[in-house]
C-alpha cells in the first residue's frame, strides 16, 4: 500500500480495499456517510468516509470538498481532534 499514492488518488480506495490487506473498522457517528478506520498491513491507519452506494441519491457536487475544508479549518483552529 502506497499511502502517498492513495492520498493523491482517493478514488482508488475501493480497489485498495479489494486487493490489499486492509482491516476496516466502522467509526460511529455521522448521519449520512459511512466512516471507517482503515489499518494498512504496514500498521498505518487512515480515516475514510464514503457516500452510500445509491443510484437514486448521489453525493451532492462538492460535498466531500466542503467537508474537507471544514475539517481543515477545525484542525487549524485547534478546536477539536481531527483526523488528517
Amino acid at each position: 500500500m502506497d499511502l502517498a499514492y492513495l492520498r493523491a488518488h482517493p478514488a482508488q480506495l475501493p480497489a485498495f480495499l479489494t486487493h490489499q490487506r486492509i482491516r476496516e473498522t466502522p467509526v460511529p457517528g455521522g448521519d449520512i456517510c459511512v466512516a471507517s478506520r482503515l489499518t494498512l498491513d504496514d500498521g498505518h491507519s487512515i480515516f475514510a468516509k464514503s457516500w452510500p452506494e445509491r443510484a437514486d441519491r448521489p453525493a451532492p457536487d462538492g460535498f466531500f470538498a466542503a467537508e474537507a475544508a471544514g475539517l481543515r479549518w477545525l484542525r487549524e483552529a485547534d478546536a477539536v481532534p481531527v483526523p488528517e
